[in-house]
């Protein structure tokens, strides 16, 4: 496979209206044949039943239980037994950085569509968290798992209209979504990070303690990763639009040691939390990152 399938530039991405669409095509040329259940066992060992859901063939009703109970409710095997995948997207301020394709939360929401497309296709049960907003999660912006028809085309159409515009960067307000996902889960974190660490180490941890396999997309644009910083120059705070005058070596150094330790400390949070790390600068392509995924969700 081309390292280069899944780069998307900045042409293609402002020609693009259609996230669903754009992300479909993505993972129609990666992920084809990927796709192998962990949990398969016998292809006819029964695993549970599951209420009737738009979209489902009316071939796999159980009618004998329709007829005892007069509810329709359709028979699952281990095989297509589906994980919920709840996809956590950072809509903070600090992500609102980086040119073209690379901006942060560009290259966010794409990688959280592109999930949510091979969650899908892997018969999975696709969710959507989007944090950073304010001090509890807008009923909008909290979509739980669901396999519905339709369910996929609503949750990408309402990431398309997503800014990072949020204001919030505690992450108490996940506290109450974290304690209802579902044991046996998949959870995928895409943020730059810019929080504290003991608040993303109690986050991960829960998820971590209910039996969720965690992942966390360290996002970074290549203007934080190799900023042009020389002479005196005046630095404007990207949240609160503070101005300060500062020499240009001096910070270049200060900055570098910051974000070497920014790195580190995630990275130390990820192992404490047996969360997958995987560091992504936004002009990198994804190809990495679904790897990764797929790692996870297939070990």
């Amino acid at each position: 496979m081309s390292d280069n399938l899944l780069h998307i530039d900045a042409e293609l991405l402002a020609g693009s209206r259609d996230l669903l669409l754009l992300a479909q095509c993505l993972v129609e040329g990666y992920s084809h044949g990927l796709h192998r259940s962990p949990y398969s066992g016998s292809s006819q060992e029964f695993a549970s039943y599951r209420a009737f859901l738009p979209g489902d063939s009316l071939q796999r009703i159980d009618w004998k239980v329709y007829g005892r109970t007069d509810d329709l409710y359709v028979r699952e095997f281990e095989q297509e037994t589906n994980l919920p995948g709840y996809l956590f997207l950072d809509a903070s301020r600090s992500m609102d950085f980086g040119e073209g394709a690379g901006h942060k939360f560009t290259y966010g929401r794409l990688l959280c569509a592109v999930l949510a497309v091979m969650l899908r296709r892997q018969q999975d049960a696709p969710g959507l968290v989007i944090f950073g907003k304010s001090e509890s999660i807008p009923t909008e912006d909290w979509w739980p798992p669901s396999t519905r028809g339709d369910h996929l085309e609503h949750m990408i159409h309402h990431l398309e209209k997503q800014t990072a515009d949020g204001n919030f960067d505690h992450l108490g307000e996940l506290s109450e979504i974290v304690g209802e996902c579902r044991r046996r889960s998949l959870s995928a974190f895409i943020t730059d990070a810019l929080v504290d660490p003991l608040e993303l180490k109690d986050v991960l941890s829960q998820l971590s303690m209910r039996g969720s396999k965690v992942i966390l997309f360290h996002l970074f644009s290549r203007e934080e990763l190799e900023p042009k910083i020389a002479g005196e120059m005046v630095l404007t705070d990207h949240e609160t639009g503070a101005e300060r005058t500062v020499d240009g070596a001096a910070y270049a150094r200060l900055y570098a040691e910051n974000l070497t330790r920014i790195r580190a400390e995630v990275e130390q949070v990820c192992h404490d939390t047996e969360t997958e790390y995987c560091f992504l600068p936004t002009d990198q392509p994804l190809d990495e990152a679904l790897r990764h995924f797929v790692a996870l969700r297939n070990p």
